[in-house]
């Protein structure tokens, strides 16, 4: 073949080698918040990466059906700003958890993350009051620096959590809420919790529930070193409850302590799984992928096709030449 051929043979080669990975970039990126394929402010890409890049290995789910294939055991969860769950979606993290899975539930003012907490059996609920501290907060007080740690395996190098407009995590027992549903708050100032609930990190003894909206302590609104994050066993498994899903974003997820927890969360199991069950904006290539990577089935006849193309590609091409197909 000549020279003045091969020119627009690999000009073609590379146009669609640029077509198909601008294409690719489009088909498995996310425009939407806490999207795990968002790599936006906004997106929680940095925590698929984060637990991708470890010696763990780590899974996007986005369909219930796709935790039959995930042992529960030594395995994390993270499920970030639900939407309400469907019967489906809940009762897959319900298995999970009771059969020794660990399950994060993340999530502030929407109904979604209680509706997964209930639906798993879980005693944790969040607030939905906003989280203030005035004491102690980076560049506003919605933005409290929570540094009462717990020694826990799930702690392990944390020295603060902060949070973005978050809450505050209480029992689902009126046991440990007074008047207007506010928390009882115990002669040490923090704000009390059953035996079942264990908490991970507290803001401190300045933070405060804005009830009525306004930015400022009221009398009603008592101060107290409200639990930020808990731990819980249900079933053979736990479920940890951290009352802000902004804490795992892109633009957070380097703020005091956010790295760190979420680190230490993922270092703590051998898998990592990605909760995309409940989004409907996953980007096509990110589901070919997941399903690829859980179906050994799909594995199987990827495998093949990859090797037929490969071994197409590398056979030798005979030129024609000139005259040859005359007789």
């Amino acid at each position: 073949m000549s020279s003045r051929r091969r020119i627009p043979k690999l000009a073609f080669v590379i146009y669609v080698v640029v077509v198909a990975a601008s294409l690719g970039v489009a088909a498995g990126t996310s425009s939407i918040a806490f999207d795990a394929y968002n790599t936006k402010w906004d997106g929680s890409s940095s925590l698929r990466t984060l637990a991708s890049n470890s010696d763990i290995r780590a899974l996007t789910l986005t369909e219930p059906a796709q935790y039959d294939r995930v042992e529960p055991v030594g395995a994390v969860a993270f499920v970030g700003a639900p939407s309400d769950p469907s019967p489906e979606q809940l009762a897959a993290l319900r298995s999970f958890v009771r059969a020794g899975g660990t399950l994060v539930v993340a999530d502030d003012y929407g109904t979604g993350g209680n509706a997964v907490l209930e639906g798993v059996g879980a005693d944790a609920r969040f607030d939905g009051r906003v989280l203030r501290d005035e004491r102690l907060y980076y560049r506003d007080p919605a933005l409290p620096i929570a540094r009462n740690v717990t020694q826990h395996n799930f702690t392990t190098g944390v020295e603060a959590l902060t949070l973005n407009y978050g809450t505050a995590i209480y029992a689902d027992s009126a046991t440990t809420l007074g008047e207007n549903g506010t928390p009882v708050v115990a002669a040490n100032g923090t704000a009390e919790l059953p035996e079942s609930l264990t908490p991970l990190v507290r803001a401190s003894t300045f933070s405060y529930l804005d009830t009525n909206g306004d930015g400022e302590p009221d009398p009603r609104e008592p101060m107290a070193a409200h639990p930020v994050a808990t731990v819980e066993p249900v079933g053979n498994g736990r479920v940890v409850a951290v009352s802000d899903p902004s804490l795992f974003i892109n633009a957070m997820l380097d703020r005091p302590g956010n790295r760190a927890f979420a680190s230490a969360l993922v270092e703590q199991h051998d898998r990592v799984v990605i909760d995309q069950t409940g989004s409907t904006g996953t980007p096509a290539l990110a589901v070919v992928e997941q399903v690829v990577r859980t179906d050994q089935r799909v594995q199987v006849i990827v495998g093949v096709g990859v090797a037929l193309a490969v071994g197409f590609l590398a056979a030798p091409r005979r030129e024609r030449r000139p005259g040859s197909d005359r007789s």
